[in-house]
C-alpha cells in the first residue's frame, strides 16, 4: 500500500493521511472510507487503532483517509464562530471534495469513535455522497440512571465491601461521586428551564436522523463497547424508538461486551477492525 500526507481545505490548514491500496488490489466499485477523530485524539486514534484500521482496509482494496479536525494534531485552529459540529462537518465535506479531485472518488463511508461517530452521523444527513456510516460508541447523553449503572458493579463487589472493614474501602468515595453527579445533573436542569426540552429535542432529532438514513438505504452499522456510556443510553433512550429500523436492508448493531471505550486490548482492536472491514466491503 501507499500512504501520503495531505494538506487540504480552503486554506490548506487541515492535515490527513491517505492510505491507498495497491493498484492491482483496488476495488473501484467500493466507496472510500473516511475515519474521523475521536475527541482530542489525533488521526492515529485510541491506541493507534485508526492506523491499523486504515492499513487493513487498504490491504482489502479500499481507499482510506484519516485526518485531524481543526485544532487537533497537525491541523490549524479554526477561529471562526462556527460550532464544533458545524466546522467538523464542513471539514469532513472538504475531505470528500479533495478525494474527488485527487482520486476521482465520488462516494464515501464514514466511521469514527465517540465524537467522530457523532460527526459521521450529522455529515451523512446533509451530504448524499455518503453511502454508509459505522459510528462507534455513538452519542452519550447524561442521565442519573447512567451514573448509577456506571458505579453499581463496584458497589456490589464483595471485595469493595470487604475493604470497608479493613480501612481500604472506596465504597464511600464511589457513593460520593454518584450523588455529587446526580446533584449536578438535577441542579443544571433546575437552573436551566430549557435543559429537559433540549435533551428531548436532541433525542427526537437523533431518532429522526436514523429514520432519514434508513429511508435512504445507507449501509448502517452501529458499534458499541461495554466501556462506553453510549451503549447504556442507547439501550435506555433509543432502543425502542430505533428498533423498527432493524427491518432496513442495511442496518446492524454490534455490542462488544468486554471491550473498553479505547479498545485497548489487541483482541478488541482486531474485533473492531474485522467488523469495519465487513461493513466497508460487504460480501468480501
Amino acid at each position: 500500500m501507499e500512504e501520503k500526507a495531505i494538506r487540504f481545505g480552503a486554506e490548506k490548514s487541515l492535515v490527513g493521511i491517505l492510505t491507498l491500496p495497491k493498484k492491482e488490489n483496488r476495488q473501484d466499485n467500493l466507496p472510500a472510507v473516511i475515519i474521523l477523530n475521536s475527541g482530542l485524539l489525533h488521526r492515529v486514534g485510541p491506541n493507534r487503532i485508526y492506523v491499523r484500521m486504515a492499513r487493513e482496509l487498504a490491504a482489502a482494496g479500499i481507499t482510506v483517509f484519516r485526518f485531524d479536525f481543526a485544532g487537533v494534531g497537525d491541523s490549524a485552529k479554526d477561529n471562526s464562530q462556527r460550532s464544533y459540529e458545524e466546522r467538523n462537518v464542513a471539514a469532513t465535506r472538504a475531505a470528500m471534495d479533495m478525494l474527488t479531485k485527487k482520486e476521482n472518488i465520488t462516494s464515501f463511508m464514514m466511521t469514527g469513535i465517540c465524537s467522530g461517530a457523532d460527526i459521521s452521523f450529522q455529515a451523512a444527513r446533509i451530504d448524499r455522497r455518503i453511502t454508509g456510516i459505522a459510528p462507534i460508541d455513538f452519542y452519550s447523553l447524561p442521565s442519573t440512571a447512567y451514573l448509577l449503572n456506571a458505579y453499581k458493579k463496584r458497589l456490589v463487589t464483595p471485595q469493595s465491601w470487604g475493604n470497608l472493614f479493613s480501612g481500604k474501602s472506596e465504597v464511600f468515595s464511589i457513593l460520593k461521586k454518584v450523588f455529587t453527579n446526580i446533584t449536578f445533573l438535577k441542579t443544571a436542569t433546575a437552573s436551566d428551564n430549557t435543559a429537559p426540552n433540549a435533551q428531548k429535542n436532541l433525542e427526537a432529532d437523533i431518532v429522526a436522523g436514523f429514520q432519514e438514513l434508513a429511508d435512504r438505504q445507507l449501509n448502517l452499522r452501529f458499534i458499541f463497547s461495554a466501556g462506553s456510556p453510549a451503549y447504556f443510553n442507547y439501550q435506555t433512550i433509543f432502543a425502542k424508538k430505533v428498533a423498527p429500523l432493524s427491518t432496513a436492508r442495511k442496518f446492524s448493531i454490534d455490542y462488544f461486551e468486554t471491550a473498553d471505550h479505547g479498545f485497548t486490548l489487541q483482541y478488541h482492536q482486531q474485533q473492531l477492525i474485522d467488523a469495519i472491514k465487513a461493513w466497508a466491503s460487504p460480501g468480501s
